[in-house]
């Protein structure tokens, strides 16, 4: 009997959606990572498909159902509302208008 491992591997680093080489870049860029493994690139990849995959999916739930795309305005409600994505708070900010800004400021 065949050993299918390998090819099961390789097929499955195919199906990736993500640029296997930039997550490999980004990673290098952290100065206490010193060795790469394959395979921990290849989950790290993984892992950041299915979060991509989770906030999208997060901010199309909110999405209303006159329109047909993702505006920035569903993935800072998804940011907001669910606590999971909370961490990103900083990054996707609910967008506030200049001039609210600066009413709320004044009072």
């Amino acid at each position: 009997m065949a050993d299918n491992t390998n090819c099961d591997q390789e097929s499955s680093t195919t199906k990736l959606k993500l640029p296997i080489s930039r997550i490999r870049s980004i990673m290098k860029c952290a100065p206490e990572i010193s060795n790469l493994s394959q395979e921990s690139v290849y989950v790290i990849t993984k892992a950041a498909e299915m979060f991509v995959e989770y906030f999208i999916r997060e901010a199309y739930d909110r999405l209303p159902e006159e329109r047909g795309s993702i505006i920035y305005k569903e993935l800072s409600n998804a940011v907001e509302r669910d606590p999971a994505l909370r961490f990103l708070s900083d990054i996707v900010p609910v967008k506030v208008l200049a001039g609210d800004y600066i009413d709320t400021t004044q009072k």
